[in-house]
Order: C-alpha cells, then structure tokens, then sequence
C-alpha cells in the first residue's frame, strides 16, 4: 500500500536519508494536491495568462531570492491576482505569508505588530520584535535557511518594504517576494528584480466578465446587448468598474439600467472613486494640481496639447522646472499613460500636417477622469466657486448673474450651451487667477450677441492667460490691451480676424500659434518677442501672401505650415532649426529658399506652379511633390531621405539616383516616367500604380515587402521576385503572360484584369489571399496553398474546374465562371460563398456548418439546393432559378417568385439559431412561417399574398415589418424591445395587438379596414396611418411625439391635443 501511494504522488523514497523527511516531502504534496482556489474562477475572465506570466517570472533564476512587483492603477485586479498565484504557489516553500491591503494595515497597527505577524507565521511560532528597523538574530538565522513565498498587497511607502522583512539577503536561496502597489517608485527604490504593469481588459474580457456576473442562464441576455456594451464601452477595461456596475444592475429591468447608466454622467460609481482616489491622496499639493489640470482642462481639450507644451503650461513660475517630474509621478502611479502612439485622428493630422512622431502625448483612464471631476465638485457646492469648469450646465450656472469668480482656474465654454442668457462684459473680470480658457461652437445668429460679448471681456483678462483656444473668434482683432506676457499657446482656428493687433507684444512664453483656416488674416503682427515660437500653423489662411521680415528670427521655430495658402508667392527665409515645413496646395508659390541644414520634412504637395525645388538637405527623411504637375526635375536626393512621394507628378520623366536608405518609393500615375533608378537594397515599398509609359522594372532589392505595378499598361514581364516580398499587386497588366516564380512569403497576389495571363506558377505555402478575377484565358489554377483564405476567380470565363480547397479558406467567389461546372468539397472554414452567374453549375455538394453567406443568383441549371447550416446569415436564391426544387433548411433572405420555393419554406422545421435578419419577399402560397430563433433582430415579410399570421415573435426583435401582405389578418404578441413596426398595405388587418412601451416608430400606411389603434407608448416619435379608411379616432399622442402622418383617413373625425413635440403633421385628405 505505501509503495502504492508513493508510486502514484511521484516521490522517490531513495532520494531522502530518513523516514521524517520523507512524511515531510509526502504531506507537502498531499496538501499541494488538496489546495482549493481561493475564489470561485469560473467568475475570473483573462487570468489564465497574468498567471502564467507571473509563474514565469517567478520561476527566473530559481536559486536567487527574488523581488517581483505588480503595479498599476487600482481596480485592475491586482490583489486577485497575486491571491490566485500564492495559493497555487505556496506548498512549494518552506514558509509563506499574505499580508493584505500593507497600506492600510501599517496605517492602523504600526510596523511593529506586522512584522511578529509576518515572522512567527513564516517560522511556526512566536517571535518577540521590539524594533521597527531590525530583526533579532535568531530570527535572521532560522529565516536564512527557509525558502519563504512572501505577499504584500497594496504597498505604498517606499520603505515599508525594508521595514517589515529587512534585507532580501535575510531570506534563503530561492525564496520569493512578491509586492503589489500602485506606486511604481516603490518598485524602483527598492530595487524590484521583475516588474509587472497589469492592464486594463479587452472589450471582449470585460464583456465576458460582466456577463457572468450579472446574468443566470435563465436570463434573456439578448434583450441587454446594447445595454451591456454601453456598460463595457463606460468601463473601459477596469474589473472593478464592471464588477460594481454588474451587482448594481443585475436582476433589474431595462429602465433601471438606463438610469443608471445615465446617471453616471453627472456621478462616479462611489466604491470605484473610493478605491482611485487613495492614488490621489499620495500626491503633493503641485502633483494634485497637475492632475485636476490634466484630467478638467487639458484632456478634454479639441486641440491636443503635447508633454512639451504641458511642461510649460502648468508650471507656477518661470523658475519652476519640476512639471516633468510631476508626470512622472503620476505615471508611476498608474494615474496617466505617456505615450508618441496618439489618437488615429492626430495620426492622420500628422500624416497630413507633417507633425513630428517624437512628441508625446499623455492619455487618462476614463474612471480616473472621472475621479478628478468628482473632486473638484465636491470643492463647493456652488459652481462659480469651483476651481475647473467643463460640465456645459456648470458652466451655465456660473456665467449667470456673472457669479464667476477669483477661484476659477480653467474653464471651457461651449457656445451652444449658453442658452441665449444675458451675458456682462465685465465676465471676466473677477476670475483673477484664470490661466486656461477654451471657447468652441458655432456662433449662428441667436448667439452672435453672446459671442461679441465674451470676445470683448478679453481685455479685462488679467495676466495670468497661458492657454487660449477659441473656435470662430468674432472680432476683427484681439482687444488692445489684450495680455500676452504668459501666453503659451495661442490658438484661433476659423478666425473672423484681420489681424492680431498692432505692435510689437511680449510673447517670450509663447510656443505655439495656431491661426488655422483664419481665412480673413491679411498679415501677421511682429513675432521677433516671440522668441520662443515652435509651432506655426497658418493652414488655409488663404488672404496671406507673405510672412513678416521678423519671421527669420525665430530661432526655434520647429514646424511651419503653410498649406492650402493659396495667394503665397514666395517665402524669402526660413528660421535654421526649422524641421517640418508645409506648403502643400499653395498654387502661386513659384520658388522655395534654400532649406535650413535641420529640415527632415517637406511637403509640397498640389504646388502646380512650382517648376524646380533648390538643393535638399542632408537631414531631409520625408518628401512629397504630389500633383506638382509642372516640376520637370528633382535634385540630388540626400542619403538620409526615407520617403518619396511623387503621385501625378505629370511632367516629371526620370528619378534621380535614390539614396541607400530609402524605404518608401511611391510614384503613382507618373504617366512621363519611362525608366527607374536602381532601386536601393533597404527599400520596403514600391508602388509605380498608373505609370503607363514604364516599360521595364530594375532587379527588386532584396528587402522589399510591397509592391504595387497596377495599371502598367506596357509592362509585359517582371523581373525576379525577392524572398522578403509579402504583397503583390499586378491589377490590370493586360500585356503580362507569364509570373516569375512566387517568393515563399507571399501573402497577398492580386493579378485580376490580366487578360493574357494563362497559367500560374506554383504558388507559396504562406498565400493567404489569391485574386485572379477577369483572368479570361486562365483555364487552371496550381495546388492552393493550405493556409489561403480568401480565392476570387470571378470572371475567369474559361476556368473549368478548381482544384481541391484548403482548410482555411473563408471566402470563395466564383461568378461569371460560365464554364465552371462542378465545385469541389467546400472546407468547413468558409464563411462567404458567390456563385453567382456559374450557368454551368448544376449542383452544390454539402455545405460546412460555418458559412454565413451564400449568394446564388442567376442559375440557370442549378437543380437542388443542399442542406443548409446553422450558421448561415445570407441566403440569396433569385432571378432565374427555376429549376430549385427543394431547400432542406431555411435561412437569411429569400427572394423569389418560385411557388416551390414557397412551398419549401412552409415545410421547413427549423431555421438557423444564428439568424439575425430574414427576409421574405414573393413567396405567393406562403401561409406562415416555422418557428423564429432567439437571435432574430429584423423580420421582413413582404408581397407574401397567402400569408395570413406570423409565429410567436422573439424577444431579441427589433424591427417587424410586413408589407403587402393582403390576406395578413392578425399579429402575434409583440415583443418587449420592439423599435419599429410595419405593417402596411395589409387590407385585411382589422385591429393591434397592445404596443410595446419602447416602439419608437408605428407604420400602418394602407391598412384599410384597420378601424381603431391601441394605446400609443410614452416613447413613440413617428406615426404613420395614411390611408387608413376605416381609421375614426387616434389614442392619445405621446408627448415624444415628433412626426404624424394622417393623410387619406376619411372616416377621422376627432384629433387629441398634439404634443409640444411634434415637429411634422399633414393632415392631407382628412374630414376633420
């Protein structure tokens, strides 16, 4: 029996020198095997992965004592992390402790006590410690020789750590120490080994997670999708906002949810704010400053402000320089992400403004923003004695009866909100300390009053004003005595000025000028005080011909750009440390300076009269001459240079000799350009598209992964394909007959419109996408990889057969393949089907249980259908398909005058449980439907003259509509989520069901014997009963009533109040 047991827990008895040992080793195991999670997993979502990542780190330099840290910001599920890696760990050490929440403890019971507690459990006795900075000496040396699995949750000191265990070295080879804190200096200043930043969840986890701990399996958690991804999207991938919002709503009815949901716009969830502003409570009186800047003013902001800018801004004085260590801090706590990867919109502004990829930006988690705008609420309850204003109805409240006051540190005012109220020039007047103000919004008619006023009170500004950003200033100037000594960013996109002011003004603080789309700015002022200026953007001040004599002073000037400067002729110098400058679409620019030494970027493109360019810089990384239509010649292109962009450059006949380390060549419809250049070994991208004169290619360097030969009506061969190339396109290559053999990493082959092209050669094992559509004289395709996805051989006329299809594939198209008569077994990865035209096609074999489209119109020989899937959405079967006979199973959208076809619908059992839509439309002998799915959102019955009623309806049902349905006599129950119904033209209805309470829009057009509607629910905005004859009386009409339509109802003889809502009544053809 003992050898049994020994046999079946894995020991080896001969590896211990003595039976205690050997009970030790076999106590250990049994307890390991006996251990229970601490809580229930089934309820964790995504910690699989953070705990191996953990165990791998843990598991580094085994014979080493180790510190391991997890740090982030709180409610990432820190603690239950580290929960679930102790007691999945903790029988594997000699010793172990979890000391919960540190922060509070010590807090409460001092060092001290923690620290007996710490050490009597680690040795299994009590030990006696009187001091708080170190540990006795038995202790040290019992300790020594234990390998111990030590916790600590939530540290924020960063000396705690010493203080309760004393030097790492204390403990014996292999043990581990694992901290978790929202500081990330505690990890530094102690020296961590392993850090580990825990992240915020996919959209998919916190959904996931939210799911289960809000819904049982009895729960309709279909009719909540749209609710549950708001509470998702609000989240923003932080466990413990969803853990909270699911306990609040869980068990509660739609409108509670809602409100809810709602309510969170003016009020935090109060366990989330209490856990997130322990991290604000750490911080100095600068560093809370900076982050109630950030989180009210700067990140909410329609213009994005970078660290350099901020580290200006916020500063209290012209000797402080700590800004960017107070980032810092609040980066290391988790509390803000500095990062160059900015927004998508502000990628696209610098692909189009040419901005500089190294600056950074800092981004915050919604639920810390959060945090930071209930603390400054609570400040007063008051609005106009609160130091940040952004809220539109705070704001309100306090520009009304002028209550603003010297508290105000930022406001943003957005004009639409003004509400029309009387505004005193003398508004700014008491807000002393104001240094950040936005105004935005358009400025119609009714509040052009409102905006001349706010525009004229800047005068009574006070120096403070570092930031001011407004949308559609008004006045043709900045008032006189305007302050500008502390301004740091100046910005008055679509401005109605014509000038700045007069003068000469101090702007040595000054770092950026933002005039974009002033298109009344005739001049610019005198710049030489703003010596200081980085920025300079004059977009599509089109009035603007020329910059100041001055602007050659500005020293530090970074970035200009010019762009869409229509009447600009020339530029006569540019500053020396100029980087990026923009002067695409100015069409009178005739000549450019020569360039500073420092310039990386030049963009000039839609110059159309701009016929040479001067000599380019060594530093020079990116240039774009798009559509300059009159350059006939480049310069020598410097080495440096990375990115030639030279599209529609009409007129221009040869590149030059192109650098070494370009990596992107795009000279797109250069329909002059005969020949290239030899073409550098580094580039990545080549993209000659619409180059029709080019005849031949040079040998392809061997780093090229894009390339792009679309529309080279003479091109007829290609030279050898380099190994490294993942994508080729030769769209439209009507000339080419025959391919090069295919590189191994090919990905994407596009050859479609190729119409000499008669075979392939062997494709790569890699190919994941195959067009060869239009492929008229191609008769076979090679052996398909087995990793493709995607095969379009549509119009391929002389294609017979295709040969076997590989697993992976997800899309087939095959229309207009007259001759193809036979498809082989489709994979069961295939999602997308066309077929489309094949009039040679007289069957389909067995459909895989995975294709959610299947298309197949225009068959003229086409005999049977097969069984169709579960997973279908889209089934089109129409206009010439008279020969199907039978259709096993029922799917999305059927369209056909085919009576059998009817008749097989009415037999159907059964439709797809994954349907989404389905559509009905011409099926004459159609009497009803099978049983409708749960997933069902839309149903659409249409010109079904033999239907007369519908099944039980789902309770996922969105939209309802039937329409010419004459013999239709009555509706089944509507379900609750209901949103629209129609049901017109149906002559035969005479009365409605009740209506659900969220319907917004009713359609019953045509319904002639319809003789009295039920009452109409509270959120009904659109009414449609024309040509209702029968109709004698409307309900009463919901107060969100926006449109009703009673033309044609000649029997209507009475009409309830109309609602102060509604926006469109026609009462055409009535008697009333």
């Amino acid at each position: 029996m003992g050898t049994s047991c020994l046999l079946q827990t894995g020991i080896a008895s001969s590896k211990y020198q003595d039976d205690a040992e050997l009970v030790k080793e076999i106590v250990k195991v049994v307890l390991e095997k006996l251990a229970k999670p601490s809580v229930n997993l089934k309820r964790l979502v995504g910690i699989d992965e953070k705990i191996a990542t953990v165990e791998s780190l843990i598991g580094k330099e085994p014979e080493d004592t180790r510190l391991i840290g997890v740090w982030g910001m709180g409610g990432m599920g820190k603690t239950t992390l580290v929960e679930e890696v102790f007691n999945k760990l903790k029988f594997k050490y000699d010793g172990s402790y979890f000391l919960a929440n540190e922060r509070d403890q010590s807090n409460k019971h001092g060092i001290i006590p923690l620290k007996k507690s710490i050490f009597s459990k680690l040795l299994g006795y009590d030990v006696d410690i009187d001091t708080p900075n170190s540990l006795p000496e038995d202790v040290v040396r019992r300790i020594g020789g234990m390998k111990v699995l030590i916790v600590l949750d939530d540290v924020n000191d960063l000396e705690d750590l010493e203080k309760l265990l004393g030097s790492v070295d204390n403990f014996g080879s292999g043990s581990r120490i694992i901290v978790t804190t929202r500081n990330r200096q505690v990890l530094k200043a102690n020296k961590f080994d392993e850090e580990y930043q825990l992240r915020k969840f996919s959209s998919e986890e916190a959904l996931e997670l939210f799911n289960l701990n809000v819904f049982n399996q009895k729960d309709h958690q279909r009719e909540y999708n749209e609710l549950s991804e708001r509470v998702v999207n609000y989240a923003q991938g932080v466990p413990l906002v969803v853990k909270v919002l699911a306990g609040r709503l869980r068990g509660n009815e739609r409108e509670v949810w809602e409100s809810e949901l709602d309510r969170l716009k003016k009020m935090p969830l109060r366990e989330v704010y209490d856990v997130l502003k322990w991290s604000y409570n750490d911080l100095d009186r600068k560093e809370q400053q900076v982050f109630l800047d950030l989180a009210c003013f700067f990140l909410r902001l329609r213009k994005s402000v970078n660290v350099g800018s901020l580290k200006s801004l916020l500063k209290d004085g012209e000797s402080d320089n700590s800004v960017a260590v107070d980032l810092k801090r609040l980066e290391d706590r988790a509390l803000i992400t500095i990062s160059k990867d900015h927004s998508l919109h502000e990628m696209a502004l610098e692909i189009i403004q040419s901005k500089s990829s190294e600056e950074s930006f800092v981004f915050m988690h919604d639920s810390v923003q959060e945090m930071a705008w209930e603390i400054v609420r609570r400040e007063s309850s008051t609005q106009g004695n609160r130091s940040r204003l952004w809220d539109p109805d705070d704001v309100y409240e306090a520009l009304k009866n002028n209550k603003g006051n010297e508290a105000i540190r930022s406001i943003r005012i957005q004009l639409s909100t003004i509400k029309k109220q009387k505004l005193s020039p003398h508004i700014f007047a008491k807000m002393s300390i104001l240094q950040f103000l936005e105004i935005s919004g358009n400025c119609n008619d009714d509040l052009f009053h409102q905006h001349y006023i706010l525009a004229e009170g800047l005068q009574l500004l006070v120096t403070e004003l570092k930031f001011l950003y407004w949308d559609r200033y008004p006045l043709k100037s900045l008032p006189e005595n305007f302050s500008t000594e502390k301004l740091v960013i100046l910005s008055l996109q679509q401005a109605n000025i014509e000038k700045l002011w007069d003068g000469v003004k101090n702007l040595v603080n000054l770092r950026e000028l933002d005039l974009n789309s002033s298109r009344m700015l005739k001049e610019l002022p005198d710049l030489s005080k703003a010596t200081n200026l980085e920025v300079l953007d004059l977009m599509c001040c089109s009035m603007v011909n020329a910059l100041p004599s001055s602007f050659k002073h500005q020293s530090k000037l970074r970035i200009l750009d010019m762009s869409y400067c229509s009447k600009l002729q020339n530029i006569s110098d540019l500053p020396l440390l100029l980087k990026t400058l923009d002067v695409n679409s100015c069409k009178s620019l005739q000549t450019l300076p020569e360039f500073p030494v420092s310039l990386e970027t030049l963009d000039v493109r839609g110059c159309n009269s701009l016929q040479t360019l001067p000599n380019l810089p060594l530093s020079l990384q990116v240039l774009d001459i798009e559509f300059c239509t009159s350059l006939l010649t480049l310069p020598k292109l410097p080495p440096s240079l990375k990115i030639l962009k030279a599209t529609k450059c009409e007129s221009l006949q040869v590149l030059p000799k192109l650098p070494l380390f370009l990596e992107t060549l795009e000279a797109t419809n250069c329909e002059s350009l005969q020949t290239l250049p030899e073409l550098p070994q580094l580039l990545e991208t080549l993209d000659v598209n619409g180059c029709k004169s080019l005849q031949t290619l040079p040998q392809l360097p061997m780093n090229l992964k894009i390339m792009d030969v679309r529309h080279c009506e003479y091109l007829q061969a290609l030279p050898n394909l380099p190994l490294s190339l993942e994508s080729l396109d030769c769209t439209g290559l009507e000339s080419l007959q025959a391919l090069p053999k295919f590189p191994q990493f090919l990905k994407t082959l596009d050859v479609s419109g190729c119409k000499s092209l008669q075979t392939l050669p062997e494709f790569p094992l890699f190919l994941e996408n195959l067009d060869v559509s239009g492929c008229e004289a191609l008769q076979t395709l090679p052996k398909l990889p087995m990793g493709l996805k995607s095969l379009d051989v549509s119009g391929c006329v002389s294609l017979q057969m295709l040969p076997e299809l590989p697993l992976s594939l997800e899309t087939l198209d095959v229309r207009g393949c007259e001759s193809l008569q036979i498809l082989p077994k489709l994979p069961i990865s295939l999602e997308t089907i066309d077929v489309r035209g094949c009039e040679s096609l007289q069957t389909l074999h067995e459909l895989p249980l995975s294709p959610k489209a299947l298309d197949v119109k225009d068959f003229e020989l086409l005999q049977t259908l097969p069984e169709l899937p579960l997973s279908l959405e889209t089934l089109e079967v129409m206009n010439g398909c008279e020969f199907v006979q039978a259709i096993t199973d029922l799917s999305l959208s059927i369209e056909t005058p085919d009576t059998k076809l009817s008749i097989s619908l009415k037999n159907a059992k059964n439709l797809p449980s994954s349907l989404k839509t389905l559509q009905v439309t011409d099926c004459e002998s159609l009497q009803t439907l099978p049983k409708l799915p749960h997933s069902l959102i839309t149903l659409n019955t249409q010109c079904c003259s033999s239907l007369q009623t519908l099944p039980e309806l789902p309770q996922s049902l969105k939209t309802l509509s039937v329409k010419s349905c004459q013999s239709f006599l009555c509706l089944p129950e509507l379900p609750l989520c209901l949103e629209t119904l129609e049901v017109k033209n149906c002559e035969a209805l005479q009365n409605f069901p009740r209506l659900p309470r969220f319907l917004k829009t009713l359609d019953v057009n045509g319904c002639k014997s319809l003789q009295t509607l039920p009452n109409l629910p509270l959120r009904l905005e659109t009414l449609d009963v024309r040509d209702c004859e029968s109709l004698q009386a409307i309900p009463k009409l919901p107060l969100s009533l926006e449109t009703l339509d009673l033309r044609g109802c000649e029997s209507l003889r009475k009409l309830q109040n109309l609602p102060l809502s509604l926006e469109t009544l026609d009462v055409t053809g009535t008697r009333q």
